[in-house]
């Protein structure tokens, strides 16, 4: 079995046959673990084993080795550091059952082989992590959309241009906060059930009210599942935020093709989702407003709508 382990972050994953055994270490264990502060392998050293840093009679007297470790049929293990996101790095540790005994020349030399390879696929993960997210951020403001990362601390370490700070949402020193003491609660409630600290969810989306007195935020707050690497990297909760008085102009040329509008009629259909009123887009296209009227008569047969405001809610689905 293997484990990945960022020590930094309290962050543990593992292969498929150790997820109890690992469940139980994080939750049910009593025996402090003597291994931490001394299995320290480095990025610069291959891998070690139990013999590396403990005696055979510290091993024998040892409670965490021969109470826990034997009980949950873990006997040995060959550990190694490989890179992890920003510094943090991670230990990846092969675990053997007592029965097999522990890792000699010939295993370790096997495993010393094949730890280019991990540090390698530890790098990739870091850049594939980063492309993602990067690129799921880059796409919500494509959606008007503010969006923000936090890691396992509730900490922000990325966000899109969309999202701004000042009215309604602050940042308190890398940590999302809403200024509004009552929305603030449910904000951070949201937070810790997302990063699996609170069992209690909060309403979703949140109604975040801003000192301004513009339209509130509408904030959703996501739980960022973990993948086979989870260990590498740092995402766990996501934030996206809709600001409800943000002007979103509609893009003419999309809609000439969606309706099949004339450039006059997709430049009226422009003003009027961008809330300009008749009178003044009128004189803006340089037509007069009776002229205006007829082209809105004709921009609702052509997109199906029964009104101006149906129509203002159909283009703002659409960007």
């Amino acid at each position: 079995m293997v484990t990945l382990v960022n020590s930094t972050r309290g962050e543990v994953s593992c292969s498929r046959e150790a997820t109890e055994i690992i469940d139980g270490y994080l939750h049910r264990r009593t025996i402090p673990d003597s291994r931490h502060g001394r299995v320290d392998p480095q990025l610069d050293g291959g891998f070690r084993t139990d013999y590396d840093d403990f005696t055979p009679a510290e091993i024998a007297r040892d409670a965490y080795y021969q109470e826990f470790l034997r009980g949950v049929g873990v006997g040995w293990h060959a550990a190694a550091r490989l890179p992890g996101l920003d510094g943090d790095d991670v230990v990846i540790s092969f675990k053997r059952s007592p029965q097999r005994g522990m890792f000699d020349r010939h295993d370790l030399a096997q495993l010393n082989a094949l730890l280019p390879q991990f540090r390698s696929a530890a790098r990739q993960a870091q850049v594939i992590s980063h492309s993602r997210f990067d690129g799921e951020l880059a796409a919500f403001e494509r959606l008007h959309r503010g969006a923000m990362l936090l890691d396992a601390h509730g900490q922000m370490f990325a966000g899109n241009r969309t999202l701004a700070f000042g009215d309604g949402l602050v940042d308190a020193g890398c940590r999302p906060a809403a200024s509004h003491p009552d929305s603030d609660r449910e904000l951070q409630r949201a937070i810790a059930a997302a990063r699996g600290r609170d069992a209690v969810s909060a309403p979703s989306p949140l109604v975040i009210h801003r000192p301004s007195g513009k339209r509130p935020y509408l904030v959703d707050v996501f739980a960022v599942p973990p993948g086979s690497v989870s260990a590498l990297t740092r995402a766990r909760v996501l934030l996206l935020v809709h600001d409800l008085d943000a002007s979103v102009p509609a893009r003419p040329e999309v809609l000439q093709r969606a309706f099949g509008l004339t450039p006059k009629e997709a430049a009226l259909a422009q003003a009027l989702a961008a809330g300009t009123r008749l009178k003044r887009a009128a004189a803006e296209l340089g037509i007069s407003e009776e002229h205006a009227r007829q082209r809105v008569k004709s921009l609702l047969e052509k997109t199906d709508t029964a009104n101006q405001a149906d129509l203002r809610a159909l283009l703002a689905r659409m960007f």
